[in-house]
């Protein structure tokens, strides 16, 4: 009767099919007739196919000229598949064209349950290079093609298209890359020896800014040759609006090359270049830098 499904564990023996050799036969709460024909079901020790009679997985739905594709409906309710993998297995979606894995997409369980989206042959979330993080707290990490774990750089790009923006809200803030590098002192002709007692240099990058700040004690310098550069956390890429102020503090330089300096950023470099405003604006020996001063800067340049 209409609404009441029977399985075959309904029948002691199923002696003969409908004229539609189907497997299973039922009137749905609607009243429509609904059938598993056999020759759209198999089963095997290996699994089961849907139009295939040799499945390769553990549920194998093939046709051969799809004209759509696999359809979960509800007209009452939510419609949507689970993946209920077991503790501390990743739930995950592959996707394989011509039999070469291409993507996947999962929660990576060895990883704080992070959901991760990859690009190339691994076959698990994390197993190698994911392009897109989101972890439990919808923090969302571009990792572009470092490794797991990797730190972004300049090679890690994101493209919005034409027209596309990032819009924050309240006090909600976007950077690429934050921390710590350590500064030493090169120069221009050849570099010095030098002993420090201290060096310490954090910066920020917003966007194609860097924001930076230094500073050194040095023991002591011998050797080197050209004006004194100082080695920065990420290569720039023109010189203009380069940094807000820097200097020296007292005990550095030699008399006779000025009293107040700056910094200059060289385009397409990974250094600042000491110049001296009372000097014309031209660069400082390296001959100038003394025992025992300590050296600091601080500013921004682009990339």
């Amino acid at each position: 009767m209409a609404g009441d499904i029977k399985t075959i564990g309904d029948y002691d023996e199923i002696t003969d099919f409908d004229p539609e050799d189907s497997l299973l036969v039922w009137v749905d709460n609607t009243g429509v007739t609904r059938r598993v024909k056999r020759k759209n079901l198999f089963n095997n020790a290996d699994g089961v196919g849907i139009g295939t009679n040799a499945p390769t997985n553990a549920l194998h739905v093939y046709r051969a000229v799809p004209s759509t594709g696999i359809l979960v409906e509800s007209d009452v309710g939510s419609a949507h598949l689970i993946l209920d993998a077991a503790a501390d297995v990743d739930p995950y979606i592959r996707f394989v064209q011509a039999g070469t894995p291409c993507a996947v997409i999962g929660v990576d369980a060895s990883d704080s349950d992070k959901l991760k989206f990859s690009t190339g042959t691994q076959q698990v979330p994390g197993q190698s290079t994911v392009a897109l993080i989101i972890d439990t707290n919808n923090d969302v990490t571009v990792v572009s093609d470092l490794n797991v774990g990797g730190t972004l750089t300049a090679n890690d790009n994101v493209t919005l298209a034409t027209g596309k923006k990032i819009t924050l809200a309240g006090t909600a803030d976007i950077y690429t890359a934050q921390g710590t590098w350590t500064p030493a002192i090169t120069a221009s002709s050849s570099n010095p020896t030098v002993s420090y007692g201290l060096r310490e240099g954090y910066y920020k990058r917003v966007g194609n800014i860097v924001h930076f700040t230094f500073y050194m004690a040095i023991n002591s310098r011998s050797g080197g040759a050209g004006t004194i550069r100082v080695t920065l956390p990420v290569g720039t890429a023109t010189q203009y609006g380069t940094v807000a102020f820097g200097g020296f503090l007292s005990g550095v330089i030699s008399s006779g090359d000025g009293t107040h300096y700056s910094w200059f950023v060289a385009s397409d470099a990974n250094y600042i270049t000491l110049v001296s405003v009372g000097n014309s604006g031209n660069g400082v020996d390296i001959a100038g830098v003394e025992a025992n001063s300590k050296l600091y800067g601080s500013g921004f340049y682009f990339v």
